[in-house]
């Protein structure tokens, strides 16, 4: 697949960026996996592993704003992605019955939540998977996000009592 095309503003963001930033953003815009991507951008394997490390990479704010200006570029604007996003958190199941007729099974959960994380993640609302946890000794378990946190809907209340340490 060829590397889309990029515009002189888009340029002018990746002057700020290293050879190998430039070249795992490239990746990925190619449509590599972020391990092929992070791998063919010449990065070393640290203890961490292939994805923590795009992870990482791609979290600093001036690879991350170079990336949005790629996206921008090749037409995928937040804007696009969230409406289609939109779009997809109302998708049908269907499936083909004997007789070759589509039928409509009802809601289709995992597309409907995929697009709700994509949402999220487009506006940034997507709560960090990475806690930090402590416990005392009574048991009390205690978990404080590293990051802005976002409440679980689906989340199960525990009952208890925990003192802040």
């Amino acid at each position: 697949m060829d590397a889309p095309l990029v515009p002189e503003e888009v340029e002018k963001l990746g002057e700020h960026l290293t050879m190998r930033e430039r070249r795992l953003a490239m990746g990925l815009m190619e449509g590599k996996t972020q391990v092929q991507a992070i791998q063919d951008a010449g990065y070393p394997e640290t203890k961490h592993g292939w994805r923590q490390t795009a992870y990482d990479v791609l979290k600093k704010p001036h690879v991350a704003d170079y990336m949005r200006a790629l996206m921008d570029a090749a037409g995928l604007s937040d804007m696009d992605l969230v409406e289609k996003a939109k779009e997809l958190m109302n998708a049908t199941r269907t499936e083909l019955d004997r007789k070759g007729n589509v039928r409509e099974m009802g809601p289709d959960g995992m597309t409907q939540f995929k697009a709700l994380e994509l949402a999220f993640r487009v506006r940034d609302r997507m709560p960090s998977t990475r806690h930090e946890v402590e416990h005392t000794v009574k048991g009390a378990i205690m978990l404080r996000a590293d990051e802005q946190w976002v409440p679980d809907p689906f989340a199960e209340v525990i009952e208890g009592e925990a003192t802040p340490q």
